[in-house]
């Protein structure tokens, strides 16, 4: 598999929305990105975060993040709870919606289909 193979959804997309909302929605999802790693980069500026709490990470810090987490717990300052807040929001969304997917998916498969009497 290639990687531009991917663009022809990029491109039936924006044939089914049009020009206007396919950049309004390009850019409204940019924004979004941008104000969620904003946030998240100014409250562990706030803190001091991860340093000031006995450990460091570089690259890939999602795991490290959640493990560590417990200890903004500690001293219960509003921007440390706003901070595990944001470090568990993602993984909590994502966990929530696998579970629903798979929850509807065994819905859908558990539908019998009824043969009329002959």
């Amino acid at each position: 598999m290639r990687f531009f193979d991917g663009f022809h959804r990029v491109r039936d997309f924006y044939a089914l929305a049009g020009s206007l909302r396919f950049w309004y929605l390009s850019l409204g999802v940019l924004v979004v990105i941008f104000s969620l790693s904003g946030i998240y980069i100014w409250l562990s500026r706030k803190i001091g975060w991860p340093e000031n709490y006995g450990f460091s990470c570089h690259r890939k810090c999602l795991i490290d993040n959640m493990w560590h987490s417990h200890a903004l717990l500690n001293t219960g300052n509003g921007y440390e709870l706003g901070l595990f807040a944001f470090i568990w929001f993602m993984p909590t969304i994502i966990f929530c919606a696998a579970i629903y997917a798979l929850i509807k998916r065994r819905k859908r498969g558990s539908i019998l289909t009824v043969e009329p009497d002959k």
